[in-house]
């Protein structure tokens, strides 16, 4: 807290914006040392990004209680806040139900990483139409439901597909309680990497069987480079679900997945490269960072 302080000092700091939640209490307590020294007022903005929820154990459910009263309460009485989805503001409106300055904005995508001159085909390597999916932890990633589904899928198509899956937090162990180190010629596991376009140029569409999201940055990265998107139903991908190469499954269900799968594999490759032409342009509007950064630019004058 001390160099939080000494930071503030040394930049004659007027805002201090947080992008992570372990900071957003320390940043207060150093803003009150700052502020009896220097006198006058620094703004203070905590950026809400991850899901909040309450544990279903009733001891963990308690402290969490405790803790979120402190957090979004007692330490927010001079806060502003911005939030990637109305989601996670809903829940801190649960302690305060107001903070000083408020807003949703959701995230921006890097698309020069994205390297979007560079065409999507529908076409891979392998002939096979292929799905796409990020590993994490499963949890909330659920990489089982789309196992289960290509276990389905393959009965009927017959290996005439291929799904490549990203090694996320215990992704390894969870394709291994599947396949018990035989992995089906349909999978193909790979580690993660930062030029993802390698791995969206290998592909036909994208899969999120996510069960908790706030703002998928997979699901945007993958709709502005060009790839269809079977995503659960859940409120924090809603953002995406009207766009017109988004087809939605009921979360946790299975057999709903393996319909969608089949029903993307069927449709028309020309037709479905217009749909995702259109959703490209949808997103490309409303989430890149230079739109990101005119909204927070924005907010900063606000609260200023």
């Amino acid at each position: 807290m001390n160099e939080l302080v000494q930071i503030f000092e040394e930049e004659h700091a007027d805002l201090c914006h947080t992008h992570f939640d372990g900071y957003d209490i320390p940043v207060v307590k150093a803003a009150k040392i700052f502020q009896r020294k220097r006198g006058g007022l620094i703004q203070i903005v905590w950026h809400l990004h991850n899901e909040l929820w309450y544990q279903k154990n009733i001891l963990k459910k308690i402290y969490q209680l405790y803790y979120f009263w402190w957090h979004y309460f007692y330490y927010a009485q001079n806060v502003s806040i911005i939030s990637v989805s109305s989601m996670v503001l809903r829940f801190v409106h649960k302690y305060k139900h107001l903070y000083k300055h408020e807003v949703v904005i959701p995230n921006g995508v890097d698309i020069i990483r994205l390297q979007i001159e560079r065409k999507y085909s529908n076409k891979v390597p392998s002939g096979l139409f292929t799905f796409l999916a990020f590993g994490g932890r499963n949890i909330q990633k659920r990489i089982d439901l789309l196992l289960e589904a290509g276990i389905l899928l393959n009965k009927k198509r017959r290996g005439h597909f291929k799904i490549i899956l990203t090694e996320g937090t215990d992704t390894r162990d969870i394709v291994s309680l599947f396949f018990k180190g035989k992995n089906p010629e349909w999978l193909k596991l790979v580690k993660q990497r930062d030029n993802i376009v390698e791995l969206f140029e290998e592909s036909s569409c994208f899969v999120s069987t996510s069960t908790a999201e706030t703002f998928s940055y997979a699901i945007a990265e993958a709709s502005i480079w060009g790839l269809p998107v079977i995503q659960s139903d859940i409120e924090g991908t809603l953002w995406n679900a009207g766009n017109p190469s988004s087809y939605l499954f009921k979360s946790l269900d299975v057999g709903d997945l393996v319909s969608k799968m089949e029903y993307v594999m069927d449709l028309d490759s020309v037709k479905l490269k217009e749909a995702c032409a259109i959703t490209q342009r949808n997103n490309l509007k409303d989430y890149t960072i230079d739109v990101w950064s005119d909204k927070i630019i924005r907010f900063y004058q606000i609260i200023n």
